[in-house]
């Protein structure tokens, strides 16, 4: 007989990653460059944030930033904060404070956001207000992911840059646990012999 082992998981209550876990990633690397995003500084000008080329942002070409945690590493996220700059907002169009702008939560496997899972929708922000918290903690959890991105999707026509002073994922943190039952036996070797002594 031996060990029968049984796996479970399990899901603790919705926790900030550390700013620190992973790589940055995504195409808003200028100004204060992706790194920028995670230097845990909420309140930035737009010069110091995160940013994506000049004349690069509408409608039709959202801009992207997030997180590679990692070769062996994915992490259920459910939430994020996303700051804006404190002086030019999300996106520096003018008229971007309708409706239609959206952050959307993304997942993938492999470093390629445009094929990315959606994974949530954070729609109907203003992209010019000024130095703003733009939270969202509620996302279903679905499927653990190694990438994940948020995408700054304006809903303005005109090309732009997009700013980000900060962001923070939330995630879902996993425990596994394993338990054994059983009896392990091992069987024992017995050696027998003659032992011969010799006098001289």
């Amino acid at each position: 007989s031996g060990y029968v082992a049984s796996v479970a998981s399990s899901f603790g209550s919705q926790a900030l990653v550390d700013r620190t876990t992973g790589t940055a990633i995504g195409d808003m690397d200028e100004h204060g460059g992706l790194a920028a995003a995670f230097d845990d500084t909420t309140d930035q000008a737009q010069t110091s944030s995160a940013a994506a080329a000049s004349s690069s942002v509408n409608s039709a070409n959202p801009s992207y930033i997030g997180k590679d945690w990692g070769s062996g590493n994915v992490k259920y996220i459910t939430g994020f904060k996303y700051w804006s700059s404190n002086n030019d907002g999300t996106h520096e169009s003018g008229n971007n404070d309708n409706t239609d702008n959206a952050f959307i939560l993304l997942g993938h496997t492999e470093n390629v956001p445009a094929s990315a899972t959606l994974l949530g929708t954070f729609d109907g922000v203003n992209f010019r207000t000024f130095n703003t918290e733009h939270s969202k903690l509620d996302f279903t959890r679905g499927t653990a992911y190694r990438y994940h991105w948020v995408k700054v999707l304006p809903g303005y026509i005109t090309l732009r840059r997009s700013f980000c002073a900060e962001l923070r994922f939330y995630e879902d943190p996993e425990t596994t646990s394993v338990s054994a039952t059983g009896t392990l036996i091992q069987a024992a070797n017995t050696v027998t012999g003659t032992r011969t002594e010799v006098g001289g």
